[in-house]
């Protein structure tokens, strides 16, 4: 007669099995996670992926009219904005993982007025910083190109901070993925642009891995514009909000390609989250969030500076914060070598983004 299993072998078994199972979920995990980063890789592969410094193609339009790019005098007047993406008064932080979608109907109304302002104000080159150039979640438009054709201004350079053809950004899992993304800064101009270029700076360190994987590339483009038989430089750039140690990288290096490229006339267009120096705030000193980008290249101008700026952020303040606050962010700064006319932070109602455009002009 069979004798009966024992209680001690039951449970032998039972044990073998689970860690039979515990092994293979182990086994899953791993190979998940060996999939899961081979896809990673391979969405970054196949992005944007930017050299420290690359030349930028010009593009030329036949809806420009034949006169728009003669210049009646000795002087360039300059609008630059942070567009925000065309998100509107709201602003938008895909960066961040908080994108906003505007929508195509949103972000043309936005456009519109952007050119109408532009075409008030007698500007002769628009400077964008986080403009959009097709992206899902910005409404697939063209921002640039479009505001070129709507101005009849037949010069455009942008440079790319971002592009894949499917970004799952922020999270993996999460629902809310920005997918495509096409976006960065961008020169529109009615003078002609004759040379272009991009370059690096240092990337910030994010939350978590993957973000830092398939964050944006920061960058500054350069354009070389040709007026009345003189090269005058645009900078355009936007730097990190989020570390100040991050920030600080980037404006030194932002500084390195003006002491290299520029030879004093040049104008440099910048959504910088910080003062770009030492402004005084009611007699208390320097803020802890300043940046003295003026330290790392002396021959700027800064309009503002003789202004008491952070004391009175109702005329010159340029972004709303989320809490409601304006605070100095943008700046639009030419260097010496160039005679500062006119300067002014403008108030469009309803706003174009959560920052106010700048208008320049300067004259040789």
């Amino acid at each position: 007669m069979e004798a009966a299993p024992s209680g001690s072998s039951f449970w032998a078994r039972a044990l073998d099995w689970t860690r039979r199972i515990v092994a293979f979920l182990v086994v899953v995990g791993f190979l998940g996670a060996i999939l899961l980063l081979l896809a990673a890789l391979f969405f970054y592969q196949s992005g944007y992926r930017p050299l420290p410094r690359e030349g930028v193609e010009i593009e030329t339009g036949e809806w420009a009219g034949a006169d728009s790019s003669v210049l009646a005098e000795d002087r360039l007047r300059i609008l630059s904005l942070d567009l925000d993406y065309g998100a509107g008064e709201d602003g938008s932080r895909p960066e961040l993982g908080d994108p906003s979608h505007p929508g195509a109907a949103r972000v043309t109304e936005v456009l519109d007025r952007l050119a109408a302002l532009a075409l008030e104000q007698k500007a002769d080159v628009l400077v964008l910083q986080r403009v959009d150039f097709g992206s899902e979640f910005a409404g697939d438009a063209d921002q640039a190109g479009y505001l070129a054709r709507k101005l009849g201004w037949g010069y455009v350079a942008r440079s790319r901070t971002w592009k894949h053809s499917y970004l799952p950004y922020p999270d993996p899992l999460a629902e809310d993925l920005l997918g495509r993304v096409d976006l960065g800064h961008a020169v529109v101009s009615r003078v002609p642009i004759i040379e272009a270029a991009r370059f690096s700076l240092p990337m910030e360190t994010l939350d978590n891995w993957w973000m830092s994987t398939f964050a944006p590339a920061p960058n500054v483009l350069g354009a070389v514009l040709l007026t009345r038989g003189r090269q005058l430089l645009v900078f355009d750039a936007a730097l990190t909000c989020g570390q100040l140690h991050a920030r600080e990288s980037q404006a030194r290096d932002l500084a390195r390609v003006l002491n290299q490229e520029s030879t004093g006339n040049a104008i440099l267009a910048l959504s910088l989250c910080a003062p770009p120096r030492d402004l005084k705030q009611a007699g208390k000193g320097r803020a802890d969030h300043s940046l003295d980008l003026v330290r790392y290249r002396r021959n700027l101008q800064t309009p503002f500076v003789e202004r008491d700026a952070l004391a009175d952020p109702d005329t010159w303040a340029t972004h709303r914060m989320e809490d409601g606050r304006m605070v100095l962010h943008d700046y639009l700064m030419p260097e010496k070598g160039l005679l500062l006319r006119t300067f002014q932070v403008l108030k469009p109602e309803p706003p174009l983004s959560s920052h106010r455009p700048l208008l320049l002009e300067v004259a040789w």
